[in-house]
């Protein structure tokens, strides 16, 4: 059955995420790279259960199946569409050594999307994916044997909160410390530790915090007003995926709640008003397939405004590239939204009475 709540905040995260990546956000109080990718995380904790700990096998499997198999099927998908631009457009949208064998290159299918997923830029995106795997494996496997030492959910948050703290603090000059192999090492090791706060937030979010009364006016007031006061004195920005925190250690972890708060807010209040049928359960049903494909059609856009305004095409030759953004930011967002949030949808309309 579906949790509505959850499935409209996800809706709103995934809309923040493709808003970041048009480069236009129409909230300059909260960013979208203030906290996007730490909602996902928050999202994913609130729907763990207990019960997975007793068959590690069978959670596994689930998530492999239902995170992996996915993101594999279509990095092929995206290899294919790279090399193929690269062939008719003479765009390198990909980070092989050798572009011309990049669908054979192995460590760039397999490797890369362990470390950093831009393998191929046009699914970069998708990075996040992988990362949501590896924090989920990572948090069961933690948290089984931590349950064995305490019971107590406060402990546990403390925990959590200092693993995250030692995560953005050591983030400021792992750079320097490490080289090579190992600083890959380390950049992922900090990233999981960062994900596993949020894992277990959403988790005591829904034990503990989510049937008390803190989604309240006064309060969001003042986490609007606190926000206000860190944009003034602070880019509150930053990048996950490399662990780009500005050195800051503990404003990343606020802009990040701040942001999952007022986000929760919001799709609260809205499942008091929409229908059963609303647009925005359809986005949050298929946020996978817009994290996916997002990009890929603000390329389709971007091939199109490049024949009708006679653009200079080695400008896609940046996956960031926007035309007229100022002008043409909603023709983006909602094409980034609404195509792959209904190609899905139609696809198992006419699957399923072909499959029975």
């Amino acid at each position: 059955m579906r949790n509505k709540e959850m499935t409209v905040f996800k809706a709103l995260g995934i809309m923040a995420v493709v808003m970041g990546h048009s480069g236009y956000s129409v909230s300059k109080t909260f960013p979208p790279y203030s906290f996007h990718m730490a909602l996902f995380i928050f999202a994913s904790g609130y729907f763990y259960k207990d019960e997975y700990e007793e068959n590690l096998k069978l959670f596994f499997k689930k998530r492999f199946k239902s995170i992996i198999v996915p993101y594999f099927l279509y990095n092929l998908f995206f290899a294919v569409v790279t090399y193929l631009i690269f062939i008719k457009y003479n765009l390198s949208l990909g980070t092989p050594p050798d572009f011309n064998n990049m669908i054979l290159t192995l460590k760039n299918f397999f490797v890369q999307p362990f470390i950093d997923g831009h393998q191929y830029f046009l699914y970069l995106s998708a990075w996040f994916m992988i990362y949501l795997f590896t924090v989920q494996i990572a948090f069961i496997l933690f948290y089984k044997s931590l349950k064995k030492l305490t019971l107590n959910k406060y402990i546990h948050l403390i925990i959590f909160t200092l693993i995250a703290i030692i995560s953005t603090y050591t983030s400021i000059n792992f750079r320097n410390m490490f080289t090579g192999t190992t600083l890959i090492i380390v950049q992922i090791t900090l990233r999981l530790m960062f994900g596993l706060f949020f894992f277990y937030f959403g988790l005591f979010y829904k034990t503990t915090l989510e049937n008390k009364n803190i989604f309240r006016t006064s309060i969001l007031i003042l986490i609007i007003i606190i926000q206000l006061r860190l944009i003034k004195f602070w880019d509150i920005n930053y990048t996950l995926v490399f662990m780009d925190f500005k050195g800051h250690v503990l404003l990343p972890l606020i802009t990040s709640l701040t942001g999952i708060y007022v986000y929760m807010f919001l799709a609260k209040a809205l499942c008091t008003v929409l229908p059963n049928k609303d647009i925005l359960y359809n986005i949050g049903d298929n946020t996978l397939h817009i994290m996916s494909n997002h990009l890929f059609v603000f390329f389709i856009l971007n091939i199109f405004i490049v024949k009708i305004y006679n653009v200079d095409i080695i400008n896609l030759n940046d996956v960031s590239y926007k035309f007229n953004i100022d002008s043409f930011w909603p023709l983006y967002f909602f094409c980034g939204i609404l195509i792959p949030t209904y190609i899905p949808v139609i696809f198992k309309k006419v699957a399923k009475p072909l499959y029975n």
